[in-house]
């Protein structure tokens, strides 16, 4: 490695490591968006399941219910 790499890549790392002690915390955008895809697909997996006639108890609705707005809110701070 080269004087001028080395200058280069010590040059990054602060930069991150910067980035990551200001925020607390270090996204992987690959990740993040699988993770964000997969609650998606979870989140209509329950919106219709509280949909279904099988799911009449209140006790059943108001499970969904909460699953769905834990999820909604995790979702916009998420995005």
């Amino acid at each position: 490695m080269s004087a001028h790499e080395g200058v280069r890549f010590r040059q990054w790392a602060n930069r991150v490591l910067r980035e990551h002690l200001r925020r607390g915390y270090t996204i992987n955008r690959d990740r993040f968006e699988a993770n964000a895809r997969e609650l998606e697909a979870a989140l209509e997996l329950v919106r219709k399941a509280a949909g279904t006639p099988a799911l009449t108890t209140d006790a059943g609705r108001a499970l969904v219910d909460v699953v769905t707005r834990y999820a909604n809110r995790q979702r916009a701070f998420l995005l």
